[in-house]
């Protein structure tokens, strides 16, 4: 399977994006948002912008660290996994349901998704 990786918040000059973090997405978590109802799909969206402007993530109630190197932004039952490259957090794919359904598939997806992130962006050097 193939991955394309996109900027969610693209940066008008090189400085700016020199200042923050970025965002990174994969098709699956765009079409995973247009499944999300509005409250979910603001707050989360609020979440990652705020992430961006700051560049450093301190909520440990709407992100947390799960292992691997994988995290997730959690609200409600509705999870967005991703993982930090220390530039930019990568969101790969996201998941409705409660903590204990979650299964190591998850994780592993992610892991996955990582691996081709990494050749992705050594190809890209």
């Amino acid at each position: 399977m193939s991955y394309v990786f996109k900027r969610l918040y693209p940066y008008r000059s090189h400085d700016a994006a020199k200042s923050c973090y970025e965002i990174w997405v994969t098709r699956h978590v765009m079409r995973f948002a247009r499944e999300l109802d509005a409250e979910v799909y603001r707050r989360l969206r609020q979440f990652l912008v705020k992430t961006a402007d700051e560049g450093k993530i301190q909520n440990t109630e709407l992100y947390k660290n799960i292992g691997d190197g994988v995290s997730e932004f959690i609200y409600r039952t509705t999870r967005i996994y991703s993982f930090d490259d220390g530039r930019r957090v990568v969101l790969t794919h996201g998941y409705k349901g409660k903590h204990l359904d979650r299964s190591a598939g998850q994780k592993e997806m992610t892991r996955t998704i990582r691996n081709h992130y990494l050749a992705w962006i050594g190809g890209r050097k």
